[in-house]
């Protein structure tokens, strides 16, 4: 097997750190999407590439998200399996930006920034394997004072069906305190005990 060893190292300007990296489904340079946090913002990976000096991989924003994603706790994301598409979750600004990244050099949009989304604290986001519906799954642990992120949680699941442009149409909702009130509290609980 062969030995492995970095190669190179990437950084983000004023970033507070890459909450998630997804390759590109088909992209013929082994492309990926990093989110973030801090900036709020989306930076595309170019491992095979080379920078002016001849390293081997490069790094380049490819989006901003904006306000409502600047500063927040956490940025996770998903791509369809075509490499079409790309979902953001800002969990505390309970927002899920929606991208058309077809074409790389020119990514679009497709959700209204400042549209109010039906999430308090969205955080882990899915697309489902028939590619026609993804799952948000709000923030769920509430520590108290001994935690030291406490973001705001509504304990819900969102299912959010992808329209004909990328664009997501939120329409269905789970809430476990409301399914499952026995396990709020041990939600709540869930970092402090051993349940």
């Amino acid at each position: 097997m062969p030995s492995r060893k970095i190669i190179s190292t990437l950084s983000i300007p004023n970033g507070n750190g890459i909450q998630d990296v997804k390759f590109i489904p088909g992209n013929p340079e082994g492309a990926a999407l990093a989110s973030a946090v801090g900036p709020g913002q989306v930076w595309i990976i170019y491992p095979f590439r080379k920078d002016s000096s001849g390293k081997q991989g490069t790094i380049e924003l490819f989006y901003d998200l904006g306000p409502n994603a600047a500063n927040k706790v956490a940025l996770f994301s998903d791509i369809t399996k075509d490499g079409k598409y790309a979902y953001f979750t800002a969990t505390t600004g309970n927002h899920v930006a929606q991208l058309d990244i077809s074409d790389l050099n020119h990514p679009k949009r497709l959700d209204d920034p400042n549209s109010v989304h039906p999430t308090i604290g969205p955080h882990f986001i899915k697309i489902t394997p028939d590619q026609k519906h993804v799952v948000i799954i709000d923030y769920f642990l509430q520590t108290g004072e001994i935690g030291i992120v406490n973001t705001p949680a509504d304990f819900k699941i969102h299912y959010a069906d992808i329209n004909n442009d990328g664009s997501l149409h939120f329409n269905r909702t789970i809430s476990f305190s409301e399914q499952f009130p026995e396990r709020k509290l041990a939600l709540i609980c869930a970092t402090c005990t051993n349940l």
